[in-house]
């Protein structure tokens, strides 16, 4: 069954001209990108929607890849930017991609627009922490 909140969220890209792709089964997961920013050429982000719910989760799924030789010295600085920026989770995953994420509660009438502005505080925030980020990997 197709999800209701991803396919209200994406006429609602379409009415603005957001480019996306829709994947999985149900076509749960949307697919989009931001460019043009400060301190990124652009980011891949990503919205899982809640199969039974009104919940949806939407990340960076790989805002930089730590070195293996730095991944330590990384979890004092996604701490700091953790502690810096409330709205979003920084974390480093398994494989040493540091990923960013946002979950939040959707109402049918207002989803397009709540996800356009998680769209946008994910990648401004992404923007303004990747300088801190990369700091510790130039050392």
């Amino acid at each position: 069954m197709e999800n209701n909140l991803a396919t209200l969220t994406c006429a609602f890209f379409d009415s603005i001209g957001l480019k996306y792709q829709r994947l999985g089964d149900n076509g749960e997961v949307i697919d989009t990108g931001m460019g043009g920013l400060d301190n990124l050429n652009s980011v891949r982000i990503l919205y899982f929607f809640d199969a039974n719910g009104n919940g949806v989760q939407a990340c960076i799924p790989q805002l930089l890849k730590v070195p293996a030789n730095k991944i330590n010295d990384m979890y004092a600085v996604i701490n700091k930017v953790n502690s810096t920026y409330r709205w979003v989770k920084f974390y480093l995953d398994d494989d040493g991609d540091v990923r960013v994420e946002v979950d939040a509660l959707l109402d049918d009438d207002s989803c397009g627009e709540e996800c356009l502005g998680l769209f946008q505080r994910l990648g401004n925030i992404a923007d303004d922490a990747y300088p801190v980020l990369m700091k510790e990997i130039w050392k």
